[in-house]
């Protein structure tokens, strides 16, 4: 993916990534992210070394942060500390478009990209889809992990069933 690419994330919405890191061990990585109103956005979940910040440029965003709610209007941001549990989604009838960095990148350009393709290759909620992104989302180790115990316990099945039935994800994974 090149600066400037956008990708379709199906229902999820797009990414465009708008800066990549030359180091991702070191350097952050950019995405605008835009969602259609009432659209969905990931469980709860955590990125255990890196920071995340999003600033919210069109609409609202509709967060949990480390179990509180938060909703962030156009020109407000929120950095989120290595660690810390949260999610978002669009729960208003706007589109909404913001801004995410991860610091360090890490591996979240590729997960993107990956995510991207699995999501190109079938309907977001079709069962099979839905065992690869548990798959990708299992691989992905110490840059991201489910919030929550059953969370956790959850994709480790999924991720073991999408493996059993040889579902793939798409270029280099890391199980």
């Amino acid at each position: 993916m090149n600066e400037g690419e956008t990708v379709s994330l199906g229902r999820y919405g797009t990414a465009m990534l708008v800066r990549t890191a030359p180091d991702p061990q070191a350097d952050a990585v950019e995405f605008e992210f835009r969602l259609g109103p009432r659209s969905p956005g990931p469980p709860p979940h955590r990125h255990p070394h890196q920071e995340e910040r999003w600033e919210v440029l069109e609409g609202t965003l509709d967060a949990r942060v480390d179990g509180t709610p938060r909703r962030l209007s156009a020109g407000e941001s929120i950095a989120i500390a290595p660690g810390t549990a949260h999610g978002f989604r669009n729960r208003g009838e706007e589109p909404l478009r913001f801004r995410d960095v991860h610091l360090p990148a890490r591996g979240f350009q590729r997960y993107i990209e990956q995510l991207a393709a699995i999501l190109g290759q079938g309907r977001a909620r079709d069962p099979r889809t839905l065992l690869r992104i548990a798959r990708l989302v299992a691989a992905q180790g110490d840059d991201q992990r489910p919030a929550t115990r059953p969370g956790r316990i959850a994709l480790s099945a999924a991720a073991g069933i999408a493996r059993l039935l040889g579902l793939g994800v798409p270029g280099p994974a890391r199980d």
